[in-house]
């Protein structure tokens, strides 16, 4: 896989499972509200003048909808296996990289793979961090990601 690796689309499936989920559980979240709010303004109808009663059943609307929207939109992280590693090599410039990008150009040459979840312990930081940073020097054509293997 030349273009995209196998740790790319592996990312995008659960990225695009996750989106889904996220839709159905949004649209659920958003018929609740409405639907407990229709529910009260139905109780509370003896009580109620109608247009009150006709505001609070728009207001619960947007409520509603404003609810599902918001929760659609909060982004997770997809769920990155425990242990990993990343085989590969360099296949392009690697010449004004510096940080996380320069280290994990050194790990690749070094040792042909980039164990993910080592690098992340020791130095403290989050394995999304380095996936994306793996998949970014791919996109440059830096690197080339040959396999990727769970442990």
């Amino acid at each position: 896989m030349a273009i995209s690796s196998l740790l790319d689309v592996q990312v995008r499936e659960i990225v695009k499972k996750r989106k889904r989920i996220r839709a159905i559980v949004a649209t659920s979240l958003a018929l609740t509200v409405y639907l407990v709010v229709l529910a009260t303004v139905i109780l509370l109808s003896p009580f109620v003048p109608y247009t009150t009663q006709l505001y609070v059943v728009i207001i619960g609307a947007l409520a509603g909808v404003s609810a599902g929207i918001a929760f659609y939109m909060m982004e997770s992280y997809p769920a990155i296996p425990e242990n990993f590693v990343v085989h590969g090599k360099i296949v392009g410039n690697v010449v004004g990289l510096a940080g996380i990008d320069a280290y994990l150009v050194s790990q690749l040459s070094s040792k042909g793979s980039i164990d993910v979840s080592s690098l992340a312990k020791r130095y403290k930081i989050d394995k999304s961090l380095i996936v994306s940073r793996i998949l970014a020097l791919e996109r440059a054509g830096v690197i080339q990601v040959d396999r990727v293997e769970t442990y």
